[in-house]
């Protein structure tokens, strides 16, 4: 590979993770915090794959760098693994992103300009990813045959929502993938959200998946609080590991 082109390679993937960043000031114990690297622009990277860690993360290498992508805008059932216990569905949704991405293709990497960052709080990349040829990406595939949720993480709808939703409701309708083995809600005791604000009315309790915090209805963060799992109660929603917000 010729020296500009490998300095290409580099500067893309900089670009990509968002390299400049700037801060954000001091935190309650003195030290300096760096912001998040708001993504303004779409920004696209051709990669391959080296591997896939469950139904929602894979690992691609950009000239000789590995990196780990989170598929923006999808939540899959966890895999079995030495941290957490399978959900319902998970193996087969990691089998399934093996299949559309063996070790060796071609894929590009885009981020979202939606997003308030280019990664996510445990540093991969946040992005879709597209095999060659592809004009549907792999997140919105693995969401249209049931193998994962629409996740929008915080306040950042993702720039698809719309058609990830449209995706969601079709395979919740024909009770495809998850939906099919694991029910309405696709999580077993758990609910999909009624809206980015709301539970439905039979599972009022909100779990929010990055805390693993759960809020009940007269808690005090409950309104502002964006669900990503619905609980019937408290204990459905400990069953799942989440803990209650603090009173």
């Amino acid at each position: 590979m010729a020296d500009h082109e490998r300095m290409a390679g580099r500067l893309a993937i900089s670009l990509l993770v968002g390299a400049a960043l700037v801060f954000a000031g001091c935190g309650g114990d003195g030290s300096v915090a760096p912001a998040e690297t708001a993504v303004t622009a779409t920004i696209s990277v051709d990669s391959r794959v080296v591997g896939v860690a469950d139904g929602d993360t894979a690992f691609i290498e950009i000239d000789g760098v590995r990196e780990t992508v989170r598929l923006v805008g999808i939540d899959a059932p966890e895999s079995d693994g030495p941290y957490r216990d399978p959900g319902c569905f998970g193996d087969r949704a990691s089998d399934r992103l093996r299949e559309l991405l063996p070790v060796g293709v071609a894929v590009r990497v885009e981020t979202d300009p939606g997003q308030r960052s280019s990664r996510d709080r445990f540093d991969r990349l946040l992005g879709y990813v597209f095999r060659q040829g592809d004009e549907i990406s792999i997140n919105q595939r693995l969401v249209a045959e049931g193998m994962a949720q629409v996740f929008v993480f915080r306040d950042d709808p993702f720039s698809q929502t719309v058609e990830f939703r449209r995706s969601e409701d079709e395979a919740r309708s024909n009770g495809l993938g998850l939906w099919g083995a694991c029910g309405r809600s696709g999580q077993g005791p758990a609910a999909a959200p009624a809206s980015d604000r709301d539970c439905p009315a039979d599972a009022p309790i909100k779990g929010n998946l990055p805390s693993a915090i759960y809020h009940s209805p007269g808690d005090e963060s409950y309104e502002m609080t964006n669900p990503e799992r619905c609980f019937a109660d408290a204990r459905a929603a400990e069953a799942e590991g989440f803990r209650p917000a603090a009173r």
